[in-house]
């Protein structure tokens, strides 16, 4: 039996597949199970160019999803600096209140001290 070999530059091969101890029909079944691997060259560039397309396609999403991301972040930030914007003046007015409230204390007290030392308690 005698098979052909091609790999750029052709080669004849002569086997005697009795010497091996393989029957022909496990070296047939053998050669279809593998005969996905077995391409010439320019069916293999052509492979090579169709997967490189496929994992470029596959990058441009993924940077597309990253700048989705990017961008959803910045939105996600610029809404709490808003809302960190928007608590800081809330806190403004807390301790405006605050401030409001102790000199009105203080008033009070002065107000309820004059009138322990004047003895006007019916004020």
């Amino acid at each position: 039996m005698r098979y052909l070999l091609e790999n750029r530059m052709r080669y004849d091969i002569e086997i005697d597949v009795e010497d091996l101890g393989i029957s022909t029909e496990d070296l047939i079944s053998l050669a279809e199970d593998n005969g996905d691997r077995l391409y010439d060259q320019d069916d293999l560039d052509t492979r090579i160019e169709e997967e490189l397309a496929e994992q470029d396609v596959d990058l441009k999403d993924t940077i597309k999803t990253l700048e989705d991301l990017v961008k959803l972040n910045e939105e996600r930030v610029a809404l709490l600096e808003g809302e960190n914007a928007h608590l800081k003046m809330k806190s403004a007015d807390v301790e405006a209140i605050a401030l409001f409230v102790q000199t009105a204390l203080r008033v009070e007290a002065i107000g309820i001290a004059d009138c322990i030392r004047t003895g006007d308690y019916g004020a």
